[in-house]
This record gives C-alpha cells, structure tokens and sequence, in this order.
C-alpha cells in the first residue's frame, strides 16, 4: 500500500489545483507520511498497514512451525538413532563375550577329547626302565 502511494504521490493535486509535492517517508513506528501543500503546511496522515503486517507476521508464524516441526522430527530421529545404536553395542558386546565363552568351551572339548582318545604319553625315561 505504501509504495503505491508513494508511486503516485506526484500525481495528487491540492486543493487548489496544482500538482503538490510528492509524501515523504518519516521515520517511526507505523508508516507516516506527510503532505506539504503550497504553503509549506504539513498535512499528516499516519497510514498503518496492518494487513501487511498481519500477513507479514502470519507468513514467518509458518515458517517458525516448519522450523520447530522439522527439528521435532529431527529429535525424534535422534531418539530412535540412539536408541538403536545403544541396542546394537550391547548386542555386539553380547556376541563378543558369547563368542569368546564358545572359544573357550572349544579349547576345553578339544582337550578333552583329546585326553579320552589319546592315551597319555609318558616321558622315555619310564619306558626304557620297564622293559
């Protein structure tokens, strides 16, 4: 809205009929505008552009909920992440100790079975005195 009036701000006559000085721009809160007639008489007119602003203020509502959606998923991906990862090292370590109490059931059943196959062998020395 504002642009617009100050596109054809050189356009509007005054009451006399001649073409007046274009609005100018003053610096506050709301958009202001003044209006300088013939006799350097300023006519204010504060022009609130609500609309603008409501949409303006509506648009970034939007993308602060994308934002705050998005690192909710984000968050929530983290969990699961988490959660998935601490599962997987205490499997890992699950397999690890159970791999290494079966190497060690192999050692001691190799043992075994070899001390129940093999007879046991005595030193030479114990031979050669018994024959």
């Amino acid at each position: 809205i504002s642009d617009l009036i100050i596109a054809s701000s050189s356009n509007i006559p005054d009451l006399r009929g001649a073409l007046s000085i274009p609005l100018m721009r003053d610096s506050s809160s709301f958009l202001s505008f003044s209006l300088l007639l013939d006799h350097n008489q300023p006519l204010s007119s504060n022009i609130t552009s609500n609309s603008s602003a409501k949409r303006t203020i509506a648009k970034h509502d939007r993308e602060l909920q994308d934002i705050q959606n998005t690192l909710e998923d984000a968050e929530t991906l983290n969990r699961i992440l988490q959660k998935d990862l601490a599962r997987i090292t205490e499997k890992s370590q699950s397999f690890s100790h159970h791999r290494n109490l079966s190497e060690q059931l192999d050692e001691d059943l190799l043992a075994s079975i070899s001390s129940l196959i093999l007879p046991p062998v005595e030193p030479e020395e114990n031979l050669s005195l018994q024959e």
